[in-house]
């Protein structure tokens, strides 16, 4: 269950590599923990919010949470019904109206 809501950005240099936790907003944390409560079974989600409110980091904490619960799975094709030789892959859609 997801709990807490935060990304960690993984800084990849030369000499160290280190990672920086970047919080949510309040509500980008409460439409994530919505959309992610096992309770309910969304598929899609759609953000219709202003310029500059966070949509894009919004779908990569998405994305990013998506990844690792399909990571600690032990057979992701046969949870998803999938053939063992099919590929995984996670998308995202932007759509411009």
């Amino acid at each position: 269950m997801l709990t807490s809501l935060f990304i960690a950005v993984a800084i990849v240099g030369t000499a160290e590599t280190s990672v920086v936790a970047i919080p949510l907003f309040p509500r980008q944390a409460e439409v994530l923990l919505e959309f992610f409560d096992p309770s309910k079974n969304y598929t899609e989600l759609a953000l219709k919010w202003g310029k500059g409110s966070g949509k894009d980091y919004v779908a990569g904490c998405g994305i990013a949470y998506m990844v690792y619960l399909t990571l600690k799975l032990s057979d992701p094709q046969a949870h998803y019904g999938l053939a063992k030789i099919r590929i995984l892959a996670v998308a995202i859609r932007w759509i411009l109206i």
